[in-house]
This record gives C-alpha cells, structure tokens and sequence, in this order.
C-alpha cells in the first residue's frame, strides 16, 4: 500500500463488526457513541509533520483549496487485528473507547515492530488518556517512529521532518466572535470554526422552539465559517484547483435493513412498542413530550430495545448517534472549512414533561 511518510493517518478503532449494528438513520455502527470524542479531538490535530510549523490562516487558505486533508478512517477491530504496521504509514494514531475494544488494540500493538500511539478514555497500558494528551505527545511519538524507521523516508523527508518536529508549537486560537450554545445543531459549524483556529467563548446549552430559532442558530454559526474565509481570501495558488464549496448541505440517509420486524409476546411490552412508535410518527414539532412516567418506561423496557434503533436512538440517555451524526458531518466540512446545516433527522428525542 502507497502511503504519504510525511502524513499521520488517525483510525478510530470501533468494536462492533456486524454490518446490522448500525442505526436507523445515517447507518452509524452502535459503538460510535463510545468514541465520537475522537472526532473533536482529530479535527485540532495536524494532517502532517511539517503543518504545525506554519501560521493557522496559511494552513486554512491551503484547506479551503482542497489541501492538506485530513487522512482518517473507522476501523473494526477485526480489521485492524488483521493488519501490522508494516502494512500502515511510519505515523499512525489509534482512538478507542470501549473496554473490550482497548484491550485488543494493546494486545495488537503489543505485537507490532513499529510504535503507534494509542489514545483512549479507558486506563489501558500503554495508552494515552484524552485528558494527558497534548500536541507534545503527538510530537514525540512522530520523533520516536522516525527514528525507528528512517529507512521509510526519503532524505528529503528525512531532513523536512527532522527540521519540523522540534519547532511544532500549540496552536493559537484567534477569537471568533461567537458564543457557545450548545446543540447539536451547531456542531458540525463549531468544528469548522475549531479547525480554522477559530475559538468559541463558553456559553449556554440551546433549547429552541420555532424553526426560526434553530434556522438563525445554525445561520450564525455558519456566517462565522464564512467569515473566515473572506478573512483569508482568493489566493493565487487556488486559481490550480478552485475553491472547495463554502456551504454544504446534508440530509439524513434511512437504512431500512433496521425496520426489524417486531415479535413481542409481552401485552405490557407490546402496549409500550405501539405507544412510542406512535409518539415518533405522530411527532409534528421539532422534539416530543411525554410524561416522566413514560420516559422512564421506555429508558428500563426490554422493547426499546426490541425496537431498536427507533427509541433507543431517540431518548436522552442514547442520542450519542445524533452527536455522531453531526460531528461525522462537521469532519467532512472542517477539512475544506465549510458551513452549512447540518444533517439532521427531525425525531431526535423525547422529551418528558
């Protein structure tokens, strides 16, 4: 395989294998809420060794042409257990977050002859805690794998990488103007803002009630986006591949593989499935309400199970796949610092009253 020496490839490592364990709407593998973290964490990293070495706006000037993409993938366990490193590029960072699932990548790393760095919100031997990490750790695991193996550069790599990685210094974030409010509507703009070394002052969680609420929400997040890039401005070079799209726009794909037919012999059980699928397709607002009673029904009833994903990706304990969601969408914008709305099913919750 034909690798980029001077790129550091990120693979969020997840543990579900089975192609039927994704959610209804976007098709996300059911172990993504344990490590949608990572995503945020990726979109402030470098795409390569020589990045941090250069002022942010350069960088983003470079993104909003197409360069300097971000090299990422999920990947199974079982896929990578199948790999060594030998089959990877000299710079690989691993993200995991489930217990199972770290311990396998130790175990593989174990066995591997070249270092990776592992970064994980479980304790695992040899891994890197999201808390600990820093652009140092970053930076003295991509020295220690060059000098492991200086035989997967050529010299002019060589000499570029050995100049660059003692000069990577923290990125200085410039103030956007905006203050947090905290939705999943404004995640994927928030990514975009947070790549472009742009920061958000701390604010409150957001709660709309009308369409024109969120609309001017996400409206302003994504001005903020476009903002920046009038800041930067046409460069010369952009004339070789055009400017990427400012705005992208997405909506959420159905997997109807999940329509799972429904056996449930239970009348209490089978009374609370009729109930909640009737709440979801009678929903005409932007969010449900129901009773605390029922809330708390549908969070302890093996059929919110039975249903899956219908309820469990909709009630507040297990909307982590709405947070995915957005985030997977902001990944894609933040590479070419794009704005725009984002891809979002209108039923993301029920709310208890």
């Amino acid at each position: 395989m034909h690798f980029d020496a001077l790129k550091i490839y990120y693979y969020v490592i997840l543990e579900t294998d089975d192609l039927k364990d994704v959610t209804l709407l976007q098709g996300f593998s059911i172990s993504w809420p344990s490590v949608e973290w990572a995503l945020t964490m990726i979109a402030r990293l470098p795409a390569d060794v020589l990045e941090p070495t250069s002022k942010i706006d350069d960088i983003v000037a470079q993104r909003m042409g197409g360069f300097r993409s971000l090299c990422w993938a999920p990947l199974n366990i079982g896929a990578l257990e199948s790999l060594s490193t030998n089959d990877l590029s000299p710079f690989v960072v691993l993200f995991s977050g489930e217990r199972t699932c770290a311990a396998r990548v130790r175990a593989w790393q174990a066995q591997q002859q070249r270092p990776v760095l592992h970064i994980s919100n479980i304790d695992v031997q040899e891994g890197v805690t999201p808390a600990a990490f820093t652009i140092e750790v970053l930076r003295d695991y991509c020295l220690q794998a060059l000098n492991q193996s200086p035989q997967l550069f050529s010299d002019e790599q060589r000499a570029a990488t050995e100049t660059a990685l003692p000069q990577w210094m923290e990125p200085q974030f410039i103030p956007s103007g905006l203050k947090q409010q905290g939705h999943n509507v404004t995640i994927p703009n928030y990514l975009s803002l947070l790549r472009s070394g742009r920061s958000v002052e701390p604010g409150e969680h957001f709660i709309g009630s009308t369409e024109k609420e969120y609309t001017d929400l996400i409206l302003e997040t994504a001005k903020a986006v476009i903002d920046v890039r009038d800041q930067i401005g046409f460069q010369p070079f952009h004339a070789m591949t055009l400017l990427r799209p400012a705005l992208i726009l997405a909506e959420p794909a159905l997997y109807r593989i999940n329509y799972r037919p429904i056996e449930i012999k239970d009348h209490a059980e089978e009374r609370m499935v009729r109930q909640t699928l009737r709440l979801i397709q009678k929903q005409k607002g932007l969010h449900n309400w129901t009773t605390n009673e029922f809330a708390s029904d549908l969070q302890n009833s093996p059929a919110s199970q039975a249903i899956n994903p219908l309820t469990r990706d909709r009630t507040p304990n297990f909307c982590g796949w709405a947070k995915c969601s957005c985030r997977a969408d902001g990944f894609r914008r933040c590479s070419t610092i794009s704005g725009g709305q984002p891809c979002l099913s209108r039923t993301l919750c029920i709310c208890s009253k």
